[in-house]
């Protein structure tokens, strides 16, 4: 059942009444070509007001930080400015809250209705949203309510400090925990100490008088060797396997005080909720964008007066040709690929095949499968998984998914590159982990009274600038010396036989001291 707040009242809230008239028609053109949303809470702010909602990541019921000071004002200075204009604001929760811009045309804020439709049925149907908490206004709430209590009880400096050290490594997560339950929150079945551990030694089920030769002593003496050698290590390494949620291994293995875990832990679920969308940007804002286009284009709800307002507020979204980091020209173009392939049959063995070129070219089998696959696509890909099968050489020639740089002699975009298989590694490179380095603990008892990390390197060096500040503030929270492991890439030779090697480093911080060892060396 649709659920709409459109009344104009004395709170601001809800939405003018040519608006309102006009919002019905549009949602049911939505619905009837399949999208299937949350319900919809629509509301109309002025300038500042959607400023300052969106300085809170859309949620103004958040904790005080400087952080959002620091927002509204980047913000606040772009629109009045000229430099920056906010359209909307939607928010992924059950109802989906839609924020429009009350000084904004009809047409404009019409198009923002359908746009965000799009962003609440993507929402609700892709795999990465799956585990998403639906209540995240009353959580941030709740969070709200504790941060400031505990500035109350323990000093407004001392928790502020503590918080902005909590949000500094708020990326230290297992990203698959969108789509999935953590391992480390299960308890373990047994926790008696005085019982003593039962030996684990597989064996390959065969007949009595087959034992000895299916499963001999000497394999039987391996296995228990084996798991001695996997206690002893225990003993001086955990986790045995690197994990990737650090924040979750502070929280649970850490010595902190009880708020200190409660800030943490609420950090952390906040990260969690944020990462699919930072996981899916390219997906979802082209899925917004190719609906909003649909609806007010091809469904004519910007009807004869708005179209070319709508055709150039569209234009300046979708961005110009060489801009490759713009995720809604990416997003929406790719899609329609998507589309026009499905619906002519330009995908399978047959088709990748076929060496004829004008037949490739002019291929079409009528199938008609276009939207159905784009639901498809809605519903079981991430922006990783989305480049990496559709970015397609045909597209990238087509659309001219090139490398470019600025000529200064002639002040003129230049094309530099059109290798597709670096363009579209570039293009994939971009998005895992949202661009940022991963990061596993590798071992809490390192030496016994430090930490270390491990970089997972993949030909990528870490911007050292950053990590150091990332370490200061891991130190700030856990107290004790944070080491990192990762690779440098050097020049080793003179002249024509100089190359290119990598060389495994260590780095290690401790009181406000960053020192660097090669080979993991002292």
């Amino acid at each position: 059942i649709m659920g709409i707040a459109w009344e104009v009242d004395s709170l601001n809230e809800g939405v003018c009444p040519e608006l309102a008239a006009l919002i019905p028609e549009c949602l049911k053109a939505c619905y009837d070509n399949g999208l299937d949303p949350y319900p919809l809470c629509i509301e109309e702010f002025d300038a500042d007001e959607i400023v300052e909602i969106a300085a809170y990541g859309g949620f103004p019921v958040r904790y005080p930080h400087f952080n959002f000071g620091q927002q509204f004002e980047q913000l606040h200075h772009q629109y009045h400015s000229g430099m920056g204009k906010i359209y909307e604001m939607v928010v992924n929760t059950d109802p989906t809250y839609m924020y429009l811009q009350r000084n904004n045309p009809i047409v404009d804020n019409l198009t923002v209705v359908a746009h965000a439709t799009a962003h609440s049925d993507f929402f609700k149907n892709n795999i990465m949203f799956k585990h998403t908490n639906r209540n995240m206004m009353n959580v941030m709430a709740n969070h709200s309510d504790k941060i400031r209590m505990y500035m109350d009880r323990f000093g407004r400096k001392k928790v502020k400090d503590f918080l902005n050290a909590a949000l500094a490594i708020d990326d230290l997560i297992d990203p698959s925990l969108c789509y999935r339950e953590s391992n480390l929150k299960k308890a373990t079945k047994f926790n008696f100490e005085d019982r003593q551990p039962r030996e684990h030694v597989s064996r390959m089920e065969t007949k009595e008088y087959m034992q000895k030769y299916v499963n001999p002593s000497h394999y039987i003496e391996k296995q228990r060797r084996e798991r001695e050698e996997r206690a002893k290590l225990a003993e001086n390494k955990f986790p045995l396997r690197p994990e990737r949620d650090i924040m979750l291994m502070i929280i649970n293995h850490c010595r902190l005080e009880p708020w200190q875990q409660n800030i943490l832990s609420m950090i952390r679920d906040e990260s969690i909720y944020y990462r699919p969308q930072g996981m899916t940007k390219v997906l979802n804002e082209g899925w917004a964008s190719y609906w909003d286009s649909y609806i007010m284009a091809s469904c004519n709800f910007a009807g004869d007066e708005g179209i070319f307002d709508y055709a150039k507020h569209h234009a300046g979204v979708l961005g110009g040709k060489y801009n490759m980091n713009n995720p809604y020209k990416l997003g929406n173009t790719l899609l329609r690929d998507i589309e026009d392939r499905w619906n002519k049959g330009k995908f399978g063995k047959e088709y990748e095949n076929c060496d004829n070129g004008d037949e490739k070219r002019y291929w079409n089998k009528h199938l008609g499968l276009g939207r159905e696959k784009l639901y498809e696509v809605r519903e079981m890909y991430n922006d990783v998984t989305f480049l990496n099968e559709f970015f397609t050489r045909d597209f990238c020639e087509k659309y001219e998914y090139f490398e470019y740089a600025l000529d200064r002699s002639t002040n003129k975009y230049v094309v530099v590159s059109k290798d597709y298989k670096a363009i579209k590694q570039k293009l994939v490179n971009r998005h895992v982990n949202m661009g940022r380095p991963v990061i596993y603990m590798e071992n809490m008892k390192y030496k016994n009274t430090e930490i270390l990390l491990r970089h997972d390197f993949e030909g990528r060096q870490l911007d050292i600038k950053y990590a150091t500040g990332t370490m200061a503030y891991l130190h700030e929270i856990i107290k004790k010396p944070i080491n990192i492991l990762t690779y440098d890439v050097m020049s080793e030779g003179h002249g024509q036989q100089k190359e290119t090697v990598e060389v495994e480093v260590r780095y290690r911080y401790n009181n406000g001291e960053m020192k660097r060892y090669e080979g993991g060396k002292v």
